[in-house]
């Protein structure tokens, strides 16, 4: 009969113990104050000179999911 009150008792404890538990869900959001806290990436620097726009393609049907290869050799004037 001790052993059933103790088994008994320590069951109860476990269950007090576990209804104690924190549990912090993550909000889909970041929140001011929040306890999980996100650090945004360092920018990727830009190069000071002027960008380039080269047209890949033109009257390409996308149909499907297939992958459509071209070749590409940026222009010689397109600066680094």
């Amino acid at each position: 009969m001790q052993r059933l009150a103790v088994l008994a008792a320590a069951l109860l404890l476990a269950c007090v113990s576990a209804a104690n538990a924190q549990v912090v869900t993550v909000p889909p959001t970041p929140q001011i104050g929040s306890s999980n806290p996100i650090t945004a990436e360092p920018p990727v620097p830009r190069p000071a000179t002027q960008h380039c726009v080269v047209q890949l393609f033109q009257n390409l049907a996308f149909a499907d999911v297939t992958p459509k290869s071209f070749s590409y050799t940026p222009p010689a004037a397109c600066p680094g």
